[in-house]
Parts: C-alpha cells; sequence; structure tokens
C-alpha cells in the first residue's frame, strides 16, 4: 500500500509523537488539525494503525522480562495448543506479545520474580507436561532482570517509518516525573488497557466523574509514565514481510559501544529495529524489513559487532520469520498483567512510576 505525502506524514507524526492529541500533533508536524483529523479517519477505516497502552511494569512489581523463541515439531505444537486452555493461573497470562510461523516463533512475558515464573512452569508441567517440551525441542528462554535492562525502543516504529516515508521529525525527549497512584487512578487504569479505545466520555459516565475530570486523569497517567502510549501500524498493509527476533550473548568490557550505538545511527543503522532490550550480557531485539534479502542487512550489523567492535562473544541466534504468512498469537495484550497486579494487595495500594514501560 503506498501512502500520499500528507497521509505518511501523519503516520509517521502519529507514531513518533503518540502522547500529543491532534491540536499539539497539528503544531508538531505543520499541518492543520482538519487535515490530521481526515488522515487519522481514512487510516483507521483500512485498519492501518491501533492505539495501545503499555503499563509500567516495574511499578506493578514485575521483575523480569522474559522471551522464548525457538521451533517446535507439528506434535509439541499441540502442547502450546493445550496451555493456552488449561486456565488463568498459567503462564500464558503474562505474555504480552508472541509471533510464531510454521513451527517456530517467539513469545515476550513478564514475570514478579524467577519463582513466580518457576511455579507457572511446574504449573504447566502437571497439566501438559511442558518440560518434555522443552527439554526435547530447540526452545531457549532469556531472562532480563527489569532493574538491569535497557529497554531504548519498545514497539516504537517511528524510525523505521520516517525512514521510509522521508519525514524527520526529532526524537522526543522523555519526561522523567515521579506519581503515586491509587484509588480512581488505578481504576481508570485497568480500564483503558482492558480496552485501549475507550473515550474520556465512556471513562466519565463508568466511574461516575466529569468527562474534564476523565480526560485530566488519563492525562497524568500517560505524561507521568505509569502508562505508555504506542501507535501499532499495519506493517503487513504497508508491504513489510520479514520479521526478524535476534538473541545474543555480550561481553561486558565492550558494552560501553552500544551506548554509541544509541545516538551513532549514521554508523549503525537501527531504524528497522522496533524492539531493543539488553543488559551487560545478552540482549534481544525484532527488527522489521520488506523482503528477505533485505533482512540480510541484520546478519551484517551483528557481523560488525561481533568482528569490529568486539560486543558480541559468539554468534547470535536469529529467526526469519514470514509477516505475511506468520500469525500474532498475542498482540500487545497487557490486561491480564494488570490483573495479577490488581489481585496483589501490595501492588493495589499505590504504584510508583519509574518512566520506563
Amino acid at each position: 500500500m503506498k501512502l500520499n505525502d500528507t497521509t505518511a506524514k501523519i503516520l509517521c507524526g502519529l507514531t513518533r509523537y503518540p502522547e500529543l492529541d491532534v491540536k499539539e500533533l497539528s503544531k508538531k508536524i505543520g499541518l492543520t488539525q482538519w487535515s490530521i483529523y481526515k488522515g487519522i479517519k481514512k487510516m483507521k477505516d483500512i485498519g492501518l494503525f491501533r492505539e495501545v497502552y503499555i503499563p509500567n511494569f516495574s511499578s506493578l512489581g514485575f521483575e523480569l522480562l522474559v522471551a522464548g523463541y525457538g521451533s517446535l515439531t507439528k506434535k509439541k505444537m499441540y502442547t502450546i495448543e493445550n496451555l493456552r486452555k488449561i486456565g488463568r493461573k498459567n503462564f500464558s497470562s503474562s505474555i504480552f506479545y508472541a509471533f510464531a510461523e510454521s513451527y517456530k516463533g517467539f513469545v515476550f512475558a513478564l514475570a514478579k520474580s524467577y519463582t513466580d515464573f518457576s511455579r507457572s512452569l511446574i504449573y504447566a508441567e502437571k497439566y501438559v507436561g511442558v518440560r518434555d517440551l522443552l527439554r526435547s525441542e530447540n526452545v531457549n528462554i532469556v531472562f532480563l532482570p527489569l532493574s538491569l535492562t535497557r529497554m531504548p525502543i519498545f514497539f516504537d516504529y517511528s524510525g523505521i517509518l520516517c525512514r521510509d516515508f522521508g519525514v524527520h521529525f526529532p526524537k522526543k525527549s522523555e519526561r522523567v516525573k515521579r506519581m503515586n497512584v491509587k484509588g480512581i487512578y488505578l481504576s481508570v487504569m485497568k480500564k483503558i488497557l482492558e480496552n485501549p479505545d475507550t473515550t474520556s466520555t465512556q471513562i466519565a459516565k463508568n466511574f461516575g466523574i466529569s468527562i474534564q475530570r476523565a480526560s485530566k486523569i488519563r492525562r497524568e497517567l500517560v505524561e507521568n509514565g505509569i502508562l505508555v502510549k504506542r501507535i501499532i501500524p499495519n506493517m503487513r498493509l504497508l508491504d513489510y514481510e520479514v520479521l526478524v527476533f535476534a538473541h545474543w550473548q555480550s561481553n561486558p568490557g565492550e558494552m560501553e559501544a552500544i551506548e554509541k550505538i544509541d545516538s551513532n545511527v549514521e554508523e549503525y543503522d537501527l531504524s528497522p529495529l522496533v524492539f531493543l532490550a539488553y543488559t551487560s550480557l545478552e540482549g534481544i531485539a525484532v527488527a522489521l524489513f520488506k523482503n528477505l534479502q533485505e533482512s540480510r542487512e541484520i546478519i551484517s550489523l551483528f557481523e560488525n559487532l561481533g568482528e569490529r567492535v568486539g560486543v558480541l562473544s559468539g554468534e547470535p541466534n536469529i529467526l526469519f520469520l514470514s509477516l505475511q504468512e506468520g500469525v500474532k498469537i498475542k498482540d500487545h495484550d497487557y490486561y491480564p498483567l494488570v490483573e495479577d497486579a490488581f489481585r496483589d494487595r501490595s501492588s493495589r495500594a499505590i504504584l510508583t512510576s519509574k518512566a520506563t514501560p
């Protein structure tokens, strides 16, 4: 699908500045409010993007980002299907994103602790024999402690879209604030995560407050980092065909080179990346490309990091998946995570934002 210049500029602006309303976005990208309204309606009508809200995981009591990836035989896929049927208290409720193509794929999940994750595995083993699956198949699990993990890119599509559309918008500076959240703020947060399309009018009606108050609560949750708003484009409609998942081991002494990557995009083109998380020992990333030949660029990037910079301690594990033929098993489903947190009375009392997803 080819977008005209105005629509492309609007989509790029939405992904770069998702927290802005139409009036603010109009000033930022230099288009009239009416043009933006029309462009947004047109894109929503064809399903070109949707809005999601991502909770502040640390403030909800989660300590581990967990990634599982690999390939399975057809027989073992039945085990995965059974996992989805054994009730709420299993690690499928902790998965917020999962993509599979044929019998290979990856999942992203969260756990409040390693003990919490192990308890989920024990539960899954009791009902479907998941241990045999992990032992006999080419499946890997990565644990990244949130307190030690940097996530400079968290499902941010602005880099890849701005590059493709030839639009330059400066990166927004992160506003680091602290906020104690309780009472009506927690209830509104839960409602928004349950249905990201919920309007301020609906929130006001649901909780018996004014529309102005509902708007103010939503705005403060975003401004203070309790919720992070993202625009998720339908990359299939934009002719992207390949999704790449990568996992690598790092040399801790060379990790300053990773910091260099964050700022030096001329030497290292990170625009294909929509997700990046790493510690000094290892990292994971997700990237998108329009064809398989183009996706080989990520191999060159890792070769450069390994041979020239010396960051990598071995060959990375890379999955090349068909975006056109693959299936999103879980697609930014954060509400179950919040449900778990709300069951915990300590999380129910006060949440403190750290201004990170």
